[in-house]
């Protein structure tokens, strides 16, 4: 009774701002996004929610409709609603961060919708936003912790491999589970990203982007590329996470490598073969890319 309650309240709620919102002041409208809209998600927070076994009735019930309702309110309301930004990114990359499925991909759902449904209206400082949303998105879920020191700290504090980069303490079983939790979530990360820049009639999204955000999106999935890249040739790290019993198979980044740069090379390509003028301007640079 009182879920079917709140998601009434939920209800009225954004049914009375998107009907009245109009009339409300710059600085009603921000009241109302600081301590009655952004505060439903506080929740999001909680370590139990993040859990699969807590998670599911709200997440089924209230998450999913407040987060509905707020994306049709933002695209209803785009022009009192558009302070709410970021503040809306925020609360959908935490989604997309949580190691429960359903939150991630009802995140990812709504991050895409959110772009599809405003994207005509975004000008160069909303695509700023967007990006610095995608780019924290995709380091924060870079599995770091898989290169590890394999000589167990015998090689000073600081450790490095011999590619520069800076090598984790050895994992320990209870860390595994997370770790495989973080590689998940990047590759929805990834979908998400190649899913959003190729939706829309006739390439939409990519036609709206400005050659220095396209250029963002070559840098995501380059990264992702060449880290899983990076890994899969290592087969000291690999044998030895095997070794520690955590997998019955030996472990690899192939899928999270195969994705990413199948979407780098597609939207270098469609950069090469593209007649706009400035970007055809760049096919020198892009070839390079292209063919390293």
């Amino acid at each position: 009774m009182i879920t079917l309650a709140y998601v009434r309240a939920l209800t009225y709620l954004f049914e009375t701002l998107r009907h009245h919102g109009t009339n409300f002041s710059v600085e009603f409208w921000s009241i109302i996004a600081n301590n009655i809209i952004f505060t439903i998600f506080k929740e999001l927070d909680n370590p139990k929610v993040n859990s699969k076994e807590e998670a599911s009735v709200w997440t089924l019930t209230t998450l999913v409709q407040a987060l509905r309702y707020l994306v049709e309110l933002f695209g209803d309301r785009y022009d009192q609603a558009q302070f709410m930004m970021k503040g809306i990114l925020d609360i959908l990359k935490t989604c997309l961060l949580q190691s429960n499925e359903t939150l991630s991909r009802i995140g990812a759902t709504c991050f895409q919708q959110i772009i599809e449904t405003n994207l005509k209206r975004f000008d160069s400082n909303s695509w700023d936003l967007i990006c610095d949303t995608m780019e924290q998105l995709v380091n924060e879920t870079i599995p770091h912790e898989i290169f590890f020191d394999l000589s167990d700290g015998k090689n000073g504090p600081n450790p490095v491999s011999s590619t520069g980069r800076c090598l984790r303490p050895r994992p320990l079983k209870k860390d595994f589970e997370r770790i495989i939790s973080v590689c998940v979530q990047h590759l929805l990360v990834i979908q998400t990203l190649s899913d959003i820049l190729n939706s829309g009639t006739d390439f939409a999204v990519y036609q709206s982007l400005e050659l220095k955000h396209l250029y963002k999106f070559l840098e995501f999935f380059e990264k992702s590329f060449l880290f899983a890249k990076e890994f899969n040739e290592n087969l000291q790290i690999r044998n030895s996470l095997f070794q520690m019993g955590f997998m019955k198979n030996l472990p690899n980044l192939l899928k999270q490598e195969t994705s990413s740069v199948s979407v780098y090379l597609g939207l270098l390509n469609r950069m090469y073969s593209d007649k706009d003028e400035a970007r055809s301007a760049l096919k020198d640079t892009i070839e390079h890319k292209m063919v390293p």
